[in-house]
């Protein structure tokens, strides 16, 4: 999700959730008239994977809010009518650009997890699906919450207001939504509330039914009157907590109440004189920045569109398939050591850049080992932002601190 406001700053916000799917959730089956269509605003756009998320943002960016507010808005509507994708026990992070400072904020707000819930992620594929041991500490709330709270103008409440509006009113039900209620009758099973919500008289939801979730409106407003306590502290916390502890996850409420975000340096690399921008580990930046640098000496334009030129199709499909098979080893960076610089690094793209651009396609790619380029140094563009180590974070006051397993750990 992407806000963007020409007087305040530029916001790219990825809430993420346990899904892999990029899937879109429409009101309906039949795309809007203007899908595919260039659009032009003078003042801001606002952009989710839900046209009701966006106009919760376009809402908070009428009433005066600004880039960050209206991405906050939008991050909490998406949870209400994407809440296969995301919502409030899902984590994610945010890279924001203070024009007026020339200056990144990065805001990792990755779920925390105990050693248990690690061993369960790193055991996932031998695990049940829907097993809550591999859940970790939901870091959602407490990212938008603190990225308002340092970069938002308008209150509290009135951001969380439309998203609230949505879970109380309610909104039609799209296409995919009802085939993942459909399809995951399983897991809901499990939980008899929410099973009963998504499979009423024992149906599952069909498209274009108008779905209410009174009891997450309640926890919303819990947040938009008290912070982060109305999440991570009382009633809503001791929910949470329950419903791991009955499917054998150890989190305490101290665990939630110790909850913090943490800032960080974003990694940087130079792509044909611009200057890129991503989020550390554990999010997935360093692939998108290492397959930038294995396609930089490639004239693409001159190749043609990958649509239409097969080189130029042999170019950017071998270099993402590379990105993709050296950054397996991303992880969360407070359990495992990830060479997040030297994989996002010039030096390492070269010695990797034989694999781009052959003219065949290999059955498989190894991934290769970053870590003797962890300490290349970086491009002089990129000495500005201070590229990190993945074992390095941004404090409050701007300065750094290194974060051992301790960092996120939980006890």
């Amino acid at each position: 999700m992407a806000v963007a406001r020409s007087v305040s700053a530029l916001l790219v916000l990825a809430v993420l959730s346990g899904c892999s799917s990029a899937a879109r959730n429409r009101p309906g089956p039949t795309p809007p008239p203007d899908a595919g269509k260039r659009i032009v605003a003078e003042h801001a756009v606002v952009t989710s994977a839900n046209p009701l998320a966006s106009e919760a943002g376009l809402e908070i960016l009428r009433a005066g809010g600004n880039a960050v507010d209206a991405a906050v808005a939008t991050a909490f509507a998406i949870g209400v009518v994407e809440p296969q994708m995301s919502g409030l026990g899902g984590s994610g992070a945010a890279l924001v650009w203070i024009q007026r400072e020339a200056k990144p904020y990065y805001l990792d707000f990755y779920a925390a997890q105990n050693a248990e819930s690690f061993r369960g992620h790193t055991a996932s594929g031998r695990l049940r699906p829907g097993d809550l041991r591999i859940v970790g500490i939901p870091g959602d709330v407490a990212g938008l919450l603190t990225l308002h709270e340092r970069f938002g103008k308008l209150p509290r409440a009135r951001v969380m207001a439309p998203a609230i509006r949505l879970a109380e009113e309610g909104f039609p039900i799209g296409d995919i939504l009802a085939g993942f209620i459909r399809s995951d009758s399983a897991k809901l099973a499990r939980f008899p509330a929410s099973f009963a919500r998504y499979w009423p008289n024992g149906r599952p939801l069909p498209p274009g039914t108008v779905l209410r979730n009174p009891e997450l409106a309640t926890s919303l407003r819990r947040i938009a009157e008290q912070g982060r306590a109305g999440f991570y502290e009382g009633e809503t916390a001791r929910q949470v907590v329950a419903t791991l502890n009955a499917g054998g996850h150890p989190a305490t409420l101290a665990d939630l109440a110790g909850y913090r975000p943490q800032w960080k340096r974003p990694l940087c690399t130079e792509y044909h004189g611009r200057v890129v921008l991503s989020a550390p580990p554990p999010q997935t930046g360093l692939q998108v920045l290492h397959t930038l640098e294995l396609l930089e000496p490639i004239d693409l334009p001159k190749l043609g569109l990958p649509t239409r030129s097969a080189a130029a199709f042999d170019a950017i499909v071998s270099a993402l398939r590379v990105g993709m098979a050296d950054a397996r080893g991303n992880s969360d960076p407070n359990w495992v050591p990830v060479p997040a610089a030297g994989i996002a690094s010039q030096a390492y793209a070269d010695a990797r850049r034989s694999l781009v651009a052959r003219g065949t396609a290999v059955d498989s790619i190894p991934p290769g080992d970053a870590r003797p380029f962890d300490h290349a140094p970086p491009p002089a563009a990129c000495a500005r932002y201070q590229p990190y180590g993945a074992a390095e974070a941004v404090t409050e006051d701007g300065g750094s601190s290194g974060l051992g397993r301790s960092g996120m750990g939980l006890s």
